[in-house]
């Protein structure tokens, strides 16, 4: 409640229906789901694995999620049969 003497502090408007933060957050997922570019993944990691992944994203110039993404193609064309590649990729700077 303000002072009826306060002419300096406006009164404060509490909008109905304002969105919680656990609404945003489902509709981000929603709109991002929608676009089936990617998917999302939530796990925890041991903290050498963790900061091995920070370094080589830092080291190669990629975010932590594409450097992840990176060593999982890779993984997967050496564990495929060599007819079955189309090239051999390696990891690569980021530009």
């Amino acid at each position: 409640m303000k002072d009826d003497a306060d002419n300096h502090t406006m009164e404060m408007q509490l909008r109905l229906g304002a969105k919680t933060n656990a609404e945003r957050q489902k509709e981000y997922r929603q709109r991002h789901s929608s676009l089936d570019l990617t998917r999302r993944l939530d796990l925890r990691i041991g903290t050498m694995a963790h900061e091995q992944l920070a370094q080589l994203a830092q080291e190669y110039g990629y975010t932590k999620r594409e450097m992840l993404e990176q060593l999982i193609n890779q993984a997967w064309l050496q564990a495929l049969p060599d007819e079955q590649t189309l090239t051999h990729q390696t990891i690569q700077p980021h530009n």
